[in-house]
């Protein structure tokens, strides 16, 4: 009788070791699907099968949406695991259509589920562990849904994905304005060429449209001739969609340096009485002649202009009046030209602003201080003469 129980028990825990490793499991990249858009997810199943070893392969003809206990969408995409030594893996892209959340939501569901049934044809010796995985998905609105790259698109300073340029061109823009869903951790890189150029590891808050800017170093290389590409590639979030990609073509052409100016006064950001005011450079032996421009912000038109062959330019009173106002801020920079009219130089952008002291005419104002005098004390009038002054 010991005998026989011990036996069984022997059976039992055999048979509990070999249902406890056998499973199909499937894992999603993301479960909260906005509404309203078509999503991407991609699936990954798992298969463990106790017995063995045994190498096999199971599959599977479509899948299916279902609200409820419903069949709303059949997904007819075959897809099949090889086995091997008892594990195998299979991945699936699996595309939801707007059609699929519309139909959940008319039926009353703010949730869905997708579900694959599998089989063996017997290869696995009937040791299939299960018949069917399952996936649920939420749908939720495009601030709670999961981190999720729609679209990207890349272009050049002149709003088009190629652009062509001239031999040693400096500060060559790129942009990439990535539109997504929800919030979350962006990770990638610039690359040009096959080359990594620069890192992006940057979070990004709820919104439609976020734009990114390649950085300003190190530059993008146009010292060669031919023709070059120029990708953003994102690392994370997982995405399906093809990464663009930008083409700029650098000629045989070679570009004419931009000299740099120094300004030497007034100092950058700094408060000047609203009087006539000098403002000076480092006069180089190239231009021919400058132009000093003054702007209300550093990318507005200039509100005035003015030619000089100096290293200087003085802002009279009639123009000051005329055009700018005390207690505001501005910007100026100065540009050199040849002889033929070519920008050759130019400087940095500084910034400065006017300050007007106030002032009540035919009167004097006289300050006393708190501890002169208090609230028990008078204080006797005074009296001030003005006289009249005549050339």
């Amino acid at each position: 009788m010991r005998k026989l129980i011990l036996s069984f028990i022997l059976i039992v825990l055999f048979f509990i070791q070999n249902i406890a490793y056998s499973a199909i499991t499937v894992s999603a990249s993301k479960s909260n699907i906005p509404r309203g858009q078509a999503s991407v997810v991609t699936l990954t199943y798992q298969f463990t099968i106790s017995g063995g070893p045994l190498s096999c392969y199971v599959e599977s003809d479509e899948g299916l949406f279902k609200a409820g206990n419903e069949i709303i969408e059949v997904n007819s995409k075959y897809l099949k695991a090889n086995i091997i030594n008892n594990y195998g893996t299979a991945v699936e892209t699996l595309n939801i259509p707007v059609r699929v959340l519309e139909r959940a939501i008319k039926k009353g569901y703010n949730t869905f589920k997708y579900v694959r049934y599998f089989t063996d044809n017997n290869s696995c010796q009937g040791n299939l562990p299960g018949k069917s995985s399952l996936v649920n998905f939420s749908i939720t609105t495009g601030a709670s849904a999961d981190f999720d790259i729609k679209r990207i698109e890349l272009y050049f300073e002149n709003r088009r994905a190629e652009i062509t340029i001239p031999k040693y061109y400096e500060g060559l823009k790129v942009f990439v304005d990535i539109m997504f869903t929800g919030s979350g951790l962006l990770q990638g890189y610039w690359e040009v060429d096959g080359r990594i150029l620069s890192y992006v590891n940057q979070h990004i808050p709820y919104g439609k449209i976020f734009t990114l800017q390649i950085p300003e170093t190190p530059p993008l290389p146009t010292f060669e001739p031919g023709t070059h590409i120029v990708r953003f590639v994102i690392t994370r979030p997982e995405i399906q969609i093809p990464i663009p990609l930008g083409i700029y073509f650098v000629t045989t052409e070679e570009i004419k340096r931009i000299l740099k100016i120094k300004l030497y006064s007034p100092e950058n950001d700094v408060k000047l009485d609203f009087a006539s005011v000098k403002f000076e450079w480092e006069k180089l032996e190239t231009p021919f002649i400058y132009i000093i421009q003054f702007f209300e912000s550093e990318d507005s038109v200039p509100i005035f202009s003015a030619y000089t062959k100096n290293g200087s330019y003085t802002l009279s009173e009639v123009i000051l009046n005329k055009i700018f106002q005390p207690n505001k801020k501005y910007f100026w920079k100065v540009i050199g030209f040849d002889s033929e009219n070519n920008r050759i130089a130019e400087s940095e952008i500084r910034s400065f602003s006017f300050t007007k002291t106030a002032f009540v005419p035919e009167q004097i104002i006289i300050s006393l201080k708190k501890s002169n005098y208090s609230e028990e004390k008078s204080i006797s009038p005074i009296k001030v003469k003005l006289f009249s002054c005549y050339k």
